[in-house]
């Protein structure tokens, strides 16, 4: 994680490749963070006028650090919450914008490029499908990119396509067990109750195979609840 050069892209995206300059492009992405951070801190012991603005580069470099996952943090906490942070940019960059000649001209021209771009990228994030469906983009054999989309149909009341996205995961990774269940909560809204026990001995039979036996016996035990005995 340490070779990827920072800012990272979007998160539903897969990270930049550098190409064999990787490495050193992503040692001197780091060096700068470390310039900034010192930078940042050293302004902030300064004085009041400086303070401000040393704070604020040295909190958003802090907050930065999250934002790289170099502890994975999930796929739904992280484009929610590990942004937010990164606000503390603010003031040093309300400080950088006052020094720069006063033009209305490059503020009338900037700012609509600005909103434009930032409404492109919130808009990923607008619903569960929307989401998923840019991570799918780069991989069309993410079984579990189908999975959530599958989820995202049946929150729109499309089974059809939910089933759809279910049976294409589970034919790219037949022992992920979270499509077959998908399938089996279908089956059962849909009151064919043989079926759904059927899917659901069927993923508990897959994740014994791979040891996996509190997640099978969890199953099996839903199995026997829709249909004891």
């Amino acid at each position: 994680r340490l070779c990827q050069l920072a800012p990272l892209p979007p998160s539903p995206q897969p990270p930049a490749d550098l190409g064999a300059g990787g490495p050193w492009i992503a040692a001197a992405a780091w060096l700068l963070w470390l310039v900034t951070f010192t930078w940042g801190a050293a302004l902030a012991r300064r004085g009041r006028e400086s303070a401000l603005t040393g704070a604020s580069l040295a909190a958003a470099c802090l907050s930065y650090l999250p934002h790289m996952q170099l502890i994975p943090s999930g796929e739904l906490f992280a484009p929610r919450f590990l942004y937010l942070p990164l606000l503390l940019l603010l003031p040093a960059l309300g400080e950088a914008l006052a020094r720069l000649p006063r033009s209305r001209l490059l503020v009338g021209l900037s700012l609509p490029l600005l909103v434009a771009g930032a409404w492109q990228q919130a808009a990923i994030y607008k619903s569960r499908s929307a989401y998923w469906e840019r991570v799918a983009e780069h991989d069309r054999d993410d079984a579990r990119a189908l999975h959530a989309l599958g989820n995202a149909a049946l929150e729109q009341g499309d089974r059809d396509g939910a089933r759809e996205a279910f049976e294409r995961a589970r034919q790219l990774r037949p022992l992920y067990s979270r499509p077959w269940v998908g399938l089996a909560g279908i089956a059962l809204a849909e009151g064919r109750t043989d079926e759904a026990v059927t899917l659901c001995l069927g993923v508990a039979e897959r994740l014994g195979i791979v040891e996996r036996h509190e997640e099978a016996e969890r199953l099996l035990a839903r199995a026997d609840a829709l249909a004891p005995n």
